[in-house]
């Protein structure tokens, strides 16, 4: 595979490639290479006749990998650029949408100068087919911005990310080979459109892999899937309650949140091998380390050889082996700003280096450990505590499903303090628990770090990736008696 020109055009190669292979397997039905390369094609005319040119933004609106794959494509080859059309990205005056591509399979988010995607799109125009003539001129430059990556980062607000054609095709290289997904099947969990779902179907396209975009863990097997891609949350959607393997996946692989010691015992049952990754949006893939039951299971391995990472003070100084510092990255294919986000972009991309807000430790091995967030730190009369060490510690305590950190004012004086939410297993004694949760915290991490208050809920608040809500906790414990 020629990883060099436009991105619609080199997926176009290897759709010629893999014409009898599945490119997708769906809930009810399979799409083969020679069908995409149709379908891309399709599109692409669609869109030139409908004023799709280098100067569009078009926002996509659909639920299907296939249908997401074609659009984006199809807009690659006419050198535009894509977004989601989530509500954020609409809703932002400054952001120059020219038009909305969608299907029907979602709400219509707007109607700004909408372009209804119908059944007649799967096939090429049959003036077009009698000519047999087509071609696309694709972008005019490597530095033009094909996709406007989502991401919320450290903040929790939506942010616009450019992620140029040039970036994209050397990002695509680097996930094939370090993914191995070379004619294998993989099982992706993550939405179409999101950025991971995107890299995750033109990975596995680009070299000919299948993906297999439906959720049944069954299907999965029946098919023969090799690799599972997803957070932490959506494999444990995705795999609760299902039966295990008589033969076991051969690996799943997770990024996008903290996995916990529970988590990782859970799908070993499903999985020959776990793989824990490390990167983000902005910067692509940084750490990727198997782990193993009994193992340091936050050991994220070293960074990848193309990859500078560094723990840093708060001079921005490498801080020592051991020690732990401010994670920043320098990647050959990192972004290098927000969009319409001027005070993000100070704060994350400085000097060269990109601060994912997150707080970590190297090992004397190179090995780095991700310990928690920056605005994980809760600050105790003064002093900031890692909230993720934390949850750690009281995740270990029998009977304690998930636990989540955080302050409250239990006074009304301003003063705030420690506390913690617990969900717990079916049958556990929620009295005894919450004394063994405070026992752990004196004597595993300090005594002046033993909550003040313990309350039981239902469920942690976590966001869409798993990540815990830490800012919600005082609404969601109000009214609740602490045990």
């Amino acid at each position: 595979m020629d990883l060099t020109g436009n991105i619609g055009h080199m997926y176009l190669q290897a759709a010629a490639q893999h014409r009898d292979v599945s490119a997708f397997v769906l809930d009810q039905s399979r799409v083969s290479y020679g069908m995409m390369e149709e379908l891309v094609f399709s599109f692409a005319l669609r869109l030139r006749e409908r004023g799709i040119d280098q100067s569009s933004l078009v926002a996509i609106s659909t639920g299907h990998f296939s249908v997401a794959v074609a659009a984006h494509q199809a807009i690659a080859l006419l050198g535009a650029s894509w977004v989601n059309a989530t509500r954020e990205a609409l809703a932002n005056e400054a952001f120059p949408i020219t038009q909305l591509l969608h299907d029907g399979t979602k709400p219509m988010p707007s109607a700004i100068n909408v372009i209804e995607i119908d059944p007649s799109w799967a096939k090429m125009p049959e003036t077009v087919m009698a000519s047999g003539q087509i071609s696309f001129s694709g972008h005019a430059s490597d530095d033009d911005i094909w996709m406007y990556a989502q991401s919320s980062g450290t903040t929790g607000i939506p942010k616009l990310i450019p992620l140029s054609y040039g970036l994209v095709r050397n990002r695509l290289e680097c996930i094939i080979n370090l993914n191995e997904l070379r004619s294998k099947k993989v099982a992706a969990s993550p939405p179409p459109l999101s950025q991971p779902g995107v890299f995750g179907a033109l990975g596995a396209g680009l070299s000919g892999g299948t993906l297999v975009a439906t959720h049944d863990p069954r299907v999965w097997a029946a098919e023969g899937v090799t690799a599972i891609v997803g957070t932490p949350l959506q494999h444990m959607k995705r795999l609760k309650g299902a039966p295990i393997p008589e033969r076991k996946f051969k690996t799943i692989n997770v990024g996008g949140a903290k996995a916990s010691p529970k988590f990782i015992d859970f799908v070993s049952q499903y999985a020959e091998r776990v793989f824990i990754g490390y990167g983000s949006t902005e910067t692509g893939p940084v750490c990727r380390n198997e782990v193993k039951k009994g193992q340091n299971f936050d050991d994220l391995g070293k960074p990848h050889d193309f990859v500078q990472v560094e723990a840093v003070d708060e001079q921005e100084r490498p801080v020592d082996t051991g020690s732990e510092g401010t994670i920043r990255i320098k990647s050959p294919f990192m972004a290098d700003r927000y969009i319409y986000s001027q005070e993000s972009t100070r704060s994350a991309f400085r000097n060269g280096w990109f601060y994912p807000g997150d707080t970590g430790v190297f090992d004397e091995r190179g090995h780095l450990t991700i310990t928690g967030r920056i605005n994980d730190q809760v600050s105790i009369g003064g002093v900031k505590v890692n909230a993720v060490m934390i949850d750690n510690v009281t995740e270990q305590v029998p009977g304690v499903k998930e636990a989540m950190a955080f302050t409250l004012d239990i006074e009304g004086v301003g003063m705030e303090s420690l506390v913690l939410m617990l969900c717990l297993e079916i049958g556990t004694d929620a009295t005894n628990t919450a004394n063994n949760v405070r026992k752990a915290c004196r004597d595993k991490i300090s005594s002046s770090l033993v909550p003040s208050a313990v309350y039981i809920v239902n469920e942690i608040p976590k966001s869409d990736r798993g990540k815990p809500l830490r800012k919600s906790g005082a609404a969601i414990v109000e009214g609740l008696e602490p045990v």
